[in-house]
């Protein structure tokens, strides 16, 4: 995987695909359907739920932490930036700390 050490108060993500948390899509895409959303591009669909895979040094300066490297978090929709991972063309997202607003439990992923 692509490394990338985020500056300042960023976080790396790898989002989740719709495939990963919509049933329909896992269904559709199982039976080899393409699923599209109306005046929606299927790579423009948002998801937002990843895992985060890098911390910035400045994180929650006034704060602890409130998610660590290797967490399954809820972020606001159109809070990160998209970059291609330049090896697996995977698509990983770049994010304010303040854009975090939930961690995951292991039993709720």
């Amino acid at each position: 995987l692509f490394r990338s050490t985020p500056c300042g108060h960023r976080l790396v993500i790898k989002p989740f695909t719709l495939e990963q948390v919509d049933d329909v899509y896992a269904s559709a895409k199982r039976m080899g359907l393409d699923i599209v959303r109306p005046n929606e591009k299927r790579e423009d669909a948002s998801v937002d739920k990843g895992i985060v895979l890098a911390v910035g040094p400045t994180c929650w300066p006034d704060e602890a932490p409130w998610c660590k490297v290797g967490d399954t978090i809820i972020f606001a929709k159109f809070a990160p930036k998209f970059v291609e991972d330049p090896v697996t063309k995977e698509s990983i997202g770049i994010l304010n700390d303040l854009d975090v607003v939930a961690v995951l439990e292991e039993s709720n992923v």
